[in-house]
């Protein structure tokens, strides 16, 4: 008996200390947050609790913002909104890992909850089957509609913007999952998040004058405004370009989208016989309307800045490009299309032919100056093309068929393809044109005498106010790090530095970010270098040529020391002085990398924007040669015959190859 209980004795014991190294194993192995995600993939308690928070709603936060207790609601309002945004972005990823591992674990014999067949615990490998069963946390929040619009109501509180962007967060993640997640909000759910986002966008991207709050205070006081108005301003305009893009990300979706309900169409009828009412309806597609008027293309060009170009939403005229974008892709679009020529075509409403905006801003777009700012050169050149192929779009739905007889003259085509016609047709310089830019380009294309006769036609103004192409992409960085190198160039350390580092490898790499590259595709579709990727990939080379010259060099590379200051190169002093000169090469081969990776992104953009300004301009041409010119005859006045104007067109394009 009691060697029985002895040997009992110490099986308990083996089987507590398995049991411990299992759960200190399990413990280990499970990262930080792993039980709060369970609890919100599983509706626990947390997320209730978190939910009940949110669900008090953005009018009663509001109405006890006054109270004591006013800050601190607001604060945990927020705070529950950003742990929903980073839930938002695990959940997923999540869901998805904790259903491979209990598939996994089926398929291991003998793998049971209780522990194997032996009896023995087996913590480590034993999966919880009810993961299986586990929701993403979209699921989840919408199976209680009315907490789930709660949440999504903070859009339209106005006292802190960073209420309003965290909500904007969850409506990106829902409207990406959610297809008809219109369908789901209760209407006065809806008619907030319209007005909500028209307000995030209208505060970010229009011009707005005055000094910020506070400025006038001295000593800290006026720093820690400053830096709390810097703080604000950078929350709107992140606000902006998130609206923005959850417009242009969801506009080709399932009707009704998101992007549907926030620009005013009707969600509760057919989308195609919707009829926008943008100048009676506050919505965000009157916000975009107003901000293409206050900030035309040469306003855009010169420097003019929006609300939103000055923080981190959308720098260098992006905003603008975005809305002209936008307002392109509806016309585009065979759902949208419709209800859009119809309002561009009465934009404003009740304004004479030649005072609508549409003509205007296509004749400020042919004229606008370059931008002096390099930076700006991109985003200007797309919101001019993107202006162009909104008229020619324009243009083919309203000009005559080309199966149909051409018009005597272009006053009798349709009002608006008689606009946009005379627009593109005028004679002379800009300055004077219909389009007025102010400024005169009477000038010949190639500096000689072979230029196209002045007076010229308004529509080479494009042409002729386009930048020349810019280098290559790898000759632009070449370029950038001669230019960066100072009066002799790089030193013989920083320059081997580089060759080791393989800086000219990297940036001729054409593998994307996820296959060991370093380039990533932008917004608008164009491949350029990552720096983040080329920081961590030139991080890599420097710890790989550190381990390879830890001992001394041979053939005294970089002065006998070793990379970073090793051993080796003599001692003292020399050693010390030899770890300085090396430090330096390598932050200037780094910084030398850094310059030519943001030349080459500069060389690709500038490239992509030239070829879309054309090509814009060629789709605006054609339609207008081919249905909008007048039948040539003794009645046709001279400045409208067919003939001269085709030979003007062939002459000025001749000119500019």
């Amino acid at each position: 008996a009691a060697a029985a209980a002895a040997a009992a004795h110490g099986t308990t014991q083996q089987q507590q200390q398995r049991a411990a190294a299992a759960a200190a194993e399990v413990a280990a192995v499970v990262p930080p947050g792993y039980d709060l995600m369970i609890d919100f993939l599983s509706d626990g308690p947390t997320l209730k609790g978190i939910l009940a928070v949110l669900s008090i709603g953005a009018d009663r936060l509001t109405a006890e913002r006054g109270a004591a207790h006013g800050e601190a609601l607001e604060a945990t309002v927020l705070a529950s909104l950003e742990v929903l945004v980073t839930a938002l972005s695990m959940d997923v990823d999540m869901v998805t890992r904790l259903r491979e591992q209990a598939t996994t674990a089926a398929l291991v014999p003998g793998s049971t909850p209780g522990g194997d067949a032996m009896g023995n615990s087996n913590s480590v490998m034993t999966i919880d089957t009810s993961h299986v069963f586990h929701s993403t946390l979209d699921t989840v929040m919408l199976r209680d509609v009315r907490k789930c619009a709660a949440v999504l109501e903070y859009v339209q509180y106005r006292y802190n913007p960073a209420l309003p962007l965290a909500a904007l967060r969850v409506l990106a993640a829902l409207s990406e999952r959610v297809e008809r997640l219109v369908d789901l909000l209760p209407p006065s759910a809806a008619a907030a998040l319209v007005e909500g986002a028209a307000t995030c966008l209208e505060l970010a991207v229009l011009p707005r004058g005055g000094g910020a709050p506070g400025s006038t205070s001295a000593g800290t006081g006026a720093g820690a405004s400053a830096l709390a108005t810097t703080s604000t301003e950078s929350k709107v305009s992140e606000a902006g370009a998130l609206v923005l893009d959850i417009l242009l990300d969801n506009l080709t979706r399932r009707a009704p989208s998101v992007a549907h309900l926030l620009l005013g169409f009707d969600v509760t009828r057919d989308v195609e016989a919707s009829r926008l009412d943008p100048f009676g309806e506050f919505n965000s597609l009157t916000v975009i309307l107003e901000l293409v008027e206050a900030v035309p293309p040469s306003f855009a060009a010169v420097g003019g800045e929006s609300g939103g170009s000055r923080g981190g939403g959308g720098g260098g005229g992006e905003a603008p490009e975005a809305a002209a974008r936008l307002l392109f892709e509806l016309a585009a679009h065979p759902r949208t299309s419709p209800a859009t020529l119809e309002l561009l075509q009465c934009w404003p409403p009740g304004a004479p032919p030649g005072q609508q905006r549409l003509p205007l801003l296509l004749a400020d777009a042919l004229a606008a100056p370059p931008p002096v700012q390099a930076p700006r050169r991109a985003a200007a050149a797309h919101y001019r093309a993107w202006i162009v192929r909104l008229a020619a779009l324009m243009l083919d739905a309203v000009a005559p068929a080309a199966s149909v007889p051409p018009a005597a003259s272009v006053a009798d085509l349709p009002p608006l393809a008689a606009a946009i016609t005379q627009i593109a047709l005028f004679h002379g310089g800009a300055g004077t044109g219909a389009g007025g830019g102010g400024v005169d380009f009477d000038y010949d294309y190639d500096g000689g005498g072979g230029g196209v006769e002045q007076p010229r036609l308004a529509a080479l103004e494009l042409l002729a106010t386009l930048p020349p192409p810019p280098l290559q992409p790898l000759a632009a960085a070449a370029a950038a790090a001669a230019a960066g190198s100072g009066a002799h160039g790089l030193s013989t350390d920083a320059a081997q530095l580089q060759r080791e580092l393989r800086v000219g490898e990297l940036l001729s790499d054409r593998r994307p970010v996820e296959a060991g590259g370093c380039l990533e595709v932008t917004t608008r579709g164009d491949a350029v270098i990552s720096i983040r990727a080329l920081g961590t990939r030139l991080l890599e080379e420097s710890r790989r040529v550190s381990a390879a010259h830890q001992g001394p060099l041979s053939g005294g590379s970089y002065g006998g020391g070793g990379f970073g200051g090793g051993r080796g190169g003599g001692g003292g002093g020399e050693s010390a002085a030899s770890a300085a000169r090396l430090r330096d090469a390598h932050k200037a081969a780094v910084q030398s990398a850094v310059r030519q990776a943001r030349a080459f992104n500069a060389a690709v953009e500038e490239h992509a924007a030239h070829v879309h300004v054309v090509s814009a301009w060629a789709a605006l041409m054609a339609t207008l040669a081919s249905r909008c010119l007048p039948v040539g005859g003794p009645c046709t006045p001279p400045e409208e015959d067919p003939q001269e104007t085709l030979f003007a067109l062939a002459d000025g394009v001749l000119s500019h190859l």
